[in-house]
């Protein structure tokens, strides 16, 4: 066995390892205008989630959701990696993909900025009063100001792209509704 197999091998079964969730997101966004209200139309599916087995700063395998297992060094085998380290890997994995969320909601913000240069307007009604449930309301240059609610709150590209992609918490289900008046 070669001395670093080996080393490699000590060091899983002497716990001198980490384990590190691990994401990517290449998706393409692109936003448009559907009828009365907003689609996302881009090239999706280029994003993965999974998490890396680590000794001395050294990536040793990795456990990709969708993709499985797969060691990332020679002389190791996935059978050199106990059954609980690959089980701790797999549970290391975050429960979704960040980085899509962030480049979604970035790219959202700048569609939007494009579209409040062209005179387009946003804003929140807070509907019925809950703290879970509001529609978010994209307003074309064309709709006059007698369509526009005295409660509805005005929004900025950001605080509307972050309305959008709330998703609540482990106990709120959120209603979130998006408008687009075209007057």
């Amino acid at each position: 066995m070669k001395k670093a197999t080996r080393t490699i091998i000590e060091a899983i079964k002497s716990g001198d390892y980490s384990i590190e969730p691990e994401e990517n997101c290449g998706c393409a966004f692109a936003w448009k205008i559907m009828d009365d209200t907003i689609m996302d139309d881009g090239e999706g599916h280029e994003c993965w989630i999974g998490a890396t087995l680590i000794i001395a700063g050294e990536p040793i395998a990795e456990f990709i959701q969708y993709d499985g297992r797969r060691v990332l060094v020679p002389g190791i085998s996935a059978d050199d990696i106990p059954d609980d380290i690959w089980d701790a890997i797999k549970c290391a994995i975050p429960p979704e993909p960040h980085n899509h969320i962030a480049n979604s909601r970035e790219s959202l913000e700048e569609w939007l900025a494009d579209l409040c240069a062209q005179g387009y307007r946003l804003y929140r009604d807070p509907q019925r009063g809950f703290a879970n449930e509001w529609r978010i309301i994209l307003a074309a240059p064309t709709v006059s100001a007698e369509d526009i609610s005295d409660d509805w709150d005005v929004l900025s590209p950001a605080d509307w792209a972050t309305d959008y992609h709330y998703s609540g918490d482990a106990i709120t289900d959120v209603r979130i509704f998006v408008v687009v008046l075209q007057g």
